[in-house]
């Protein structure tokens, strides 16, 4: 297995990888992302490919973000998924420890992630890689429709 910067002619692997994450995407709407990404240089996506066959199979992504309470920029682990077929074999870990050498290379000082409540395997996971559990997420969907909705 292989770890790579994701290429335009990973579109298609990549929106099958985020549907399976849990956010449906098409190969147009992957390849667009990843070309607004790619334009900026603090972002870094990175892809898993099965060798012999150049599959690609796993996907992540780290950014840079300079925060008013740190000094330093901290990175921002994005989006890990691994196909279902090939979890349980490193490619997750190996995703994870090429975008912690990224985020090195982007100036970080330390890498942080959010995982949703449900994903349980992939906290314990995050755990056994070395990150620790240190609050919470809250989100707020910004979408006039879906403001429109709350009755605001």
């Amino acid at each position: 297995m292989a770890i790579r910067e994701a290429r335009p002619g990973d579109a298609e692997a990549l929106a099958l990888l985020l549907t399976e994450l849990g956010y449906p995407t098409t190969a147009d709407q992957a390849g667009a992302r990843l070309d607004r990404l790619q334009a900026e240089r603090t972002t870094k996506v990175l892809v898993a490919e099965a060798e012999p066959s150049g599959d690609v199979v796993g996907l992540a992504g780290v950014r840079a973000e300079r925060l008013i309470e740190h000094d330093r920029p901290s990175g921002r682990l994005i989006a890990l998924v691994v196909a279902e077929r090939f979890r349980r074999r490193g490619v997750a870990r190996a995703l994870v420890g090429r975008a912690e050498v990224e985020a090195r290379a982007l100036g970080c000082s330390r890498i942080v992630l959010t995982s949703a409540d449900h994903r349980e395997d992939a906290h314990a996971f995050y755990l056994a890689a070395g990150y620790e559990q240190t609050g919470r997420r809250f989100a707020k969907d910004l979408d006039a429709e879906a403001v429109s909705r709350l009755g605001a």
